[in-house]
């Protein structure tokens, strides 16, 4: 970036041209759809007359996207501005031949940024079915060496360790974030722990040496060492999924799927969020990943989920009955990370193919989804058990709290809101409801 500048200024120099501002946008990807205050700076000092010409090193650097590059062109175009290029031509869209020329540039600017977006995410996706762990900020507990080669951190590792033992023991998460701040631990971004980011450290299968994708296992064991072992990580699993814990030390919720369902499209957790437009008001469920816009209206999809979990209740009245050995289940569990952890030796030994690997870890995972939701609800208290042979669950889930009623819902099952056109209006087929454990929902 610095030599970039000094080789805008270097043509400013030669030019005779005066600097009257210089605007950077750092760290933001093409595709991140954040504001870009450097740009829209830019913009201002075309649209006021303080600025005629735009210097940048290339097309690419200047604008990330089709709406960038409009933007950018009438203003120019209206102001009478021209922008020239270190790596480029000089282009003036006050002339045909010039904005034609930008148009072609502009165009091979974003072909280019969209191979080199695929490629990395090739190149990721390789990295993570090899089982080596890949990220843009170092996770806490882990580092690399020049080499290379991860390496566990083990004054965080420590921290964790002992966060996760007062976990166990019963202790509250406010307990473990004090123990944290007592070592002098911080996040790898330096801000203190919150009781939300040491949970999601707690349930990263990350620190039992799982690769993982978007916070989730992605069924391939990793190469760097455990800080966890996998027992531990699934004891931290089911303290932390209790609902009576997470109803005791949270504020009650606003949004019955928040956090619950998932994008049918690429699998990211969906949060709930309110919309405004002019008088009217309401909420959806928005797809986490950014640039993502999927959507759609919390009502709508919570009325289609509801529906089913009574169902399944008035159908199944004894489904929530603990009636469980621990022991087995826990031994079943066990069985089938063994057999998923032997699915990359399979890859490596070319027995296998990288496709078939993540179809049959896929499968394997949510059966292993499956054996931990029937331990779920043998190791505590059911949250469904106020519904359990009730003469209306109707009746008895209008009365139970959101939080409540968010755990019965995912204990029950998973739910995923599927992709519909541009456009197309809401209907039940674009919520699928997957049950959890053997026979629920028959």
């Amino acid at each position: 970036m610095t030599r970039q500048r000094e080789d805008c200024a270097r043509r400013c120099a030669e030019r005779g041209w005066t600097v009257v501002a210089v605007e950077e946008d750092n760290d933001m990807s093409a595709k991140s759809g954040r504001r870009r205050p450097g740009f829209e700076a830019l913009l201002r000092h075309l649209d006021h007359g303080r600025a005629t010409v735009v210097v940048a090193w290339t097309l690419d650097r200047l604008q990330r996207n089709k709406r960038d590059e409009i933007r950018l062109y009438e203003t120019c175009q209206s102001r009478g501005a021209m922008i020239s290029l270190v790596r480029g031509p000089d282009l003036d869209l006050t002339t045909p031949g010039g904005r034609m020329m930008a148009d072609t540039f502009g165009t091979q600017a974003r072909y280019e940024v969209d191979v080199k977006g695929d490629r990395q995410k090739r190149a990721n996706s390789q990295r993570r079915d090899a089982g080596l762990m890949g990220w843009t900020r170092r996770p806490f507990g882990y580092d690399r060496c020049p080499e290379g080669q991860v390496f566990v951190v083990e004054e965080e590792a420590a921290g964790l360790r002992e966060a996760a033992a007062i976990t166990l023991a019963g202790g509250t998460l406010a307990a473990a974030v004090r123990a944290l701040d007592a070592r002098g631990l911080t996040s790898t971004l330096g801000k203190p722990f919150t009781t939300i980011t040491l949970r999601r450290l707690l349930l990263s299968p990350r620190h039992a040496g799982r690769v993982t994708f978007m916070g989730a296992d992605h069924g391939v064991a990793g190469t760097w060492p455990a800080i966890f072992t996998e027992e531990q990580q699934q004891r931290l699993t089911e303290v932390l999924a209790d609902p009576r814990r997470r109803m005791a030390q949270s504020t009650e919720p606003r949004y019955l799927l928040s956090g619950v369902a998932r994008c049918g499209q690429d699998g990211s957790i969906m949060r709930g969020s309110p919309m405004v437009n002019g008088e009217r008001r309401w909420h959806v469920y928005k797809c986490s990943v950014k640039g993502c816009r999927r959507a759609r209206r919390s009502d709508l999809v919570d009325a289609v989920v509801v529906a089913e979990v009574l169902r399944v209740f008035k159908e199944n009245p004894d489904l929530f009955t603990p009636n469980e050995d621990v022991s087995d289940l826990r031994a079943a569990a066990a069985d089938l990370r063994e057999r998923r952890d032997a699915l990359g030796d399979l890859l490596a030994d070319g027995l296998m193919s990288a496709t078939k690997v993540r179809e049959r870890a896929l499968l394997l995972t949510r059966e292993l989804e499956g054996i931990e939701a029937r331990i779920g609800r043998a190791v505590a208290d059911s949250p469904a058990s106020p519904l359990v042979g009730a003469v209306d669950p109707a009746a008895v889930w209008e009365v139970l709290p959101v939080g409540a009623r968010k755990a019965v819902v995912n204990l029950l099952m998973t739910v995923e809101i599927m992709p519909a056109g541009k456009g197309a209006r809401f209907t039940p087929e674009q919520v699928r409801m997957t049950m959890k454990g053997a026979g629920a929902g028959d």
